[in-house]
């Protein structure tokens, strides 16, 4: 069996224990390697009729096993452990085993979670006690330098190319986890950009209205001697209003916003004008009202005509020149905005935007400001499919 074959085999298994508590697993796994030992001995004596089991030899043989228990938490004393029971049992006249088991993983462990220095300290010091060992024995032929030196070497070679690859594990769940964590403060900064956005343009919508209570009760006061102190008093305080919320877009605004004129925030009525620059960039677009036409207000306004203007951008950045349809639904309580596309080349080069926004998180934004419902994917038949239902009354 190729070495690489012997690695991926090797990483299956560890992996599917790796689940398992590991004191448990290590200790199924010591009481297999001293059953595994004793087994050989006993195979050993009874095929070469040899010197017996004795107690001696079932001792050092848990010595060599045992161990294994804490092989995780310290791998070089437990290596070392596993090794004087196997130099011990190879010194005594007693039947060897028709492998070391308990050796071999104990050096698997030192080089899969032990440094590299340590490792090679403990490979050294394995090779002088198993030479100490073999030549000790008083029997040993050249074979049996090879067998007892090779699977150490094996057992070695495994290991370390198990804590490389559980190093580059371990390196691929940081980057992952880096990545997630990067991706998702890059979402709620977008959501608290889209927020701040939507804040600013619904404070023109509020400015504009408190600004008409300043006149209304200016006018008032003109019109109504008797009643001049009251409108002076509304009017007073819808002006300290609109100072709050000039002091509050400085804030939402940024130095470059913060200098630019507050332009009138679009509505419904509008969309026809977006509709045409959407066509004149090559977008075939069509646009259906279906049910009676009514008053909105300011909020559900703006947020269905920047529901519009953010789902056809899209559609212009990703769908190249697909047909679209505008559909506009009055209903009893809600208006609902639909844009579907019947695809095209996404890949393709898109046409120029007429519109700027932070797509999808921008009309999920806005449906959510007034309680609405979004649903946005695939068709059945191909293309794309956005509807936002907004409550007219919110």
């Amino acid at each position: 069996m190729a070495a690489g074959t012997v690695h991926s085999v090797v990483g299956r298994v560890v992996d599917a224990f790796r689940r398992r508590p590991p004191l448990l697993v290590d200790g199924l796994l010591a009481a297999a390697v001293f059953a595994v030992l004793v087994t050989g001995a006993v195979i050993t004596r009874a095929n070469d009729e040899g010197p017996p089991l004795r107690a001696l030899g079932v001792v050092l043989l848990a010595v060599e096993a045992v161990p294994l228990i804490w092989r995780r938490r310290w791998p070089v004393p437990v290596s070392a452990l596993t090794g004087a029971g196997a130099a011990g049992y190879g010194m005594a006249e007693l039947p060897d085993p028709l492998l070391h088991v308990g050796l071999l993983v104990g050096l698997f462990t030192v080089a899969a979670h032990a440094s590299r220095r340590a490792t090679v300290a403990v490979a050294v010091a394995a090779a002088g006690v198993g030479l100490v060992a073999v030549a000790g024995a008083g029997d040993s032929g050249p074979d049996d330098y090879f067998v007892g030196f090779l699977p150490g070497v094996v057992a070695l070679v495994l290991g370390d190319r198990q804590r490389t690859r559980a190093a580059y594990l371990a390196e691929v769940e940081q980057r992952a986890a880096r990545r997630q964590r990067e991706q998702e403060a890059e979402a709620a900064r977008a959501v608290a950009e889209e927020r701040a956005r939507i804040a600013r343009e619904m404070h023109d919508v509020v400015a504009h209205h408190v600004s008409m209570i300043v006149v209304q009760a200016e006018a008032g006061a003109a019109t109504t001697p008797g009643s001049a102190d009251t409108f002076e008093a509304i009017g007073a305080t819808g002006r300290r209003a609109l100072g709050e919320l000039r002091r509050l877009l400085g804030v939402l605004r940024d130095d470059e916003e913060g200098s630019a004129a507050v332009a009138p925030q679009p509505g419904v009525a509008r969309l026809h004008q977006l509709l045409a620059e959407v066509r004149a960039a090559g977008l075939p677009l069509d646009l259906r009202v279906e049910g009676e036409p009514r008053d909105l207000s300011d909020g559900v306004d703006v947020s269905a005509y920047r529901i519009v203007q953010e789902a056809l951008t899209n559609v212009v950045k990703h769908a190249g020149a697909s047909p679209t349809t505008v559909v506009l639904r009055y209903g009893p309580e809600a208006l609902e905005v639909e844009v579907s596309n019947e695809g095209g080349d996404p890949g393709g080069p898109p046409a120029p935007s007429p519109a700027s926004g932070r797509g999808l998180v921008g009309v999920r934004e806005r449906v959510a400001m007034v309680h609405g419902h979004l649903r946005a994917g695939g068709r059945p038949d191909g293309g794309y499919e956005l509807v936002a239902r907004l409550p007219i009354d919110p």
